[in-house]
């Protein structure tokens, strides 16, 4: 008990000198344009429906239960044991969301500080939905039951840690322009949640919806940021307008 009191209040006074900086200032101007992109904008909805439609097949019928039992019997070792206890790191939120948050802070400005930016602009962001999805689904962990949706019965439907671990690489090859590296970067992103199912934390449909809503927070972030790259400027006899996109 007094180890997690320890972890929450080192979490809580790093994210206070995060707000309290110019950084963690500019963050909180942003959150209001991300939310209006994630959760008003109609075809952002409209793919997470469709992401947790096909979770809903997965979780509803046998196909979660069976993907586990294979991997379990066929594919679980103790070399995916030594590798799941390294690639899950980044999906501790206790881990993950201090590290960005110093970092922020840290690099002021450059390549680093709009990755560790941007990348806690998207944990803020889907964290609502992810909590929100986890009971609404109400599926169980795999040694505690089935994967089916039972609204409110438990917490597990959607993978934290996949969440969670996904956006900084996601983030990572948003930023990224050479297309090995964007790749890399991606690959790097599913880890944390192939360590949920290796663990038999996590069943295969809650680890995708996981990943699923990292991918889309990252992309709200991108889209708010792309957004502002629309700048008008005066000038002598009027006005220029500048129009920057970034992929």
């Amino acid at each position: 008990m007094w180890k997690d009191i320890k972890k929450l209040s080192l979490l809580y006074l790093l994210l206070s000198l995060f707000i309290t900086s110019e950084a963690g200032s500019a963050l909180i101007d942003d959150i209001y344009t991300d939310y209006r992109e994630f959760y008003l904008n109609r075809d952002a909805l409209l793919m997470i429906g469709a992401g947790m439609g096909l979770s809903a097949i997965m979780a509803n019928t046998s196909f979660d239960r069976e993907v586990q039992k294979y991997y379990q019997d066929n594919l679980r070792s103790p070399g995916t044991d030594r590798v799941s206890d390294i690639v899950e790191t980044p999906g501790a939120w206790q881990v993950t969301i201090p590290c960005l948050a110093l970092t922020s802070i840290i690099s002021e400005e450059g390549k680093i500080h709009e990755w560790s930016t941007r990348s806690l602009r998207a944990i803020l962001v889907g964290a609502p939905a992810v909590l929100a999805l986890q009971r609404i689904t109400g599926s169980s962990r795999p040694s505690e039951g089935d994967s089916k949706w039972h609204p409110f019965k438990d917490s597990n439907g959607v993978s934290g840690h996949a969440f969670i671990g996904s956006v900084p690489f996601i983030t990572a090859g948003v930023l990224s322009e050479d297309i090995k590296s964007k790749g890399i970067f991606y690959t790097l992103s599913i880890l944390p949640g192939l360590s949920r199912i290796n663990d038999n934390k996590h069943y295969l449909s809650q680890v995708i919806s996981g990943w699923y809503i990292g991918y889309l927070s990252v992309r709200a972030v991108n889209k708010t940021v792309s957004d502002k790259s629309f700048v008008i400027l005066p000038y002598r006899d009027g006005f220029m307008a500048f129009l920057a996109y970034r992929m």
